[in-house]
């Protein structure tokens, strides 16, 4: 079997060729593989992710325990036991529950918004199946 030295053989193709509509690294592909890459980058999951949520219980603790232990301070220095103890608890709950109704609504506007995104990739993937139809 002859070796076959550079030169030897024929040349590469160097124009460019346009790939059809139906091979694996279309548009389309290119674009979801993308879309999935930076949702990696971004720590971000398909089915969304818990990690994001799960120190909320803790955040909501720890901020009614500052506040009460603020409030209890206050009321040793200020000699206005109880009042500023409890001032302070409603204040820490109010914050937490705040916080925890902010970040449920920031979830659900994701979870929306990744639907709507699925919902359009999937009319027009129909779209270009219709297309491909009509062409054949």
């Amino acid at each position: 079997m002859p070796v076959q030295r550079e030169g030897d053989g024929p040349e590469p193709e160097t124009g460019s060729r346009e790939e059809p509509a139906d091979a694996p690294g279309n548009r389309a592909d290119i674009e979801r593989r993308r879309d999935e890459l930076l949702r990696a980058a971004r720590g971000e999951q398909d089915g969304g992710n818990p990690s994001r949520l799960l120190g909320l219980g803790i955040q909501f603790v720890v901020v009614i325990l500052v506040c009460l232990f603020a409030g209890q301070w206050l009321d040793s220095k200020l000699g206005t036991e109880p009042w500023l103890l409890l001032s302070g608890v409603v204040i820490g709950a109010s914050v937490g529950f705040y916080s925890m109704v902010r970040a449920a609504l920031d979830e659900q506007k994701r979870i929306e918004e990744r639907q709507r995104a699925g919902e359009q990739a999937s009319e027009r993937a129909g779209a270009q199946a219709s297309r491909r139809a009509d062409d054949a």
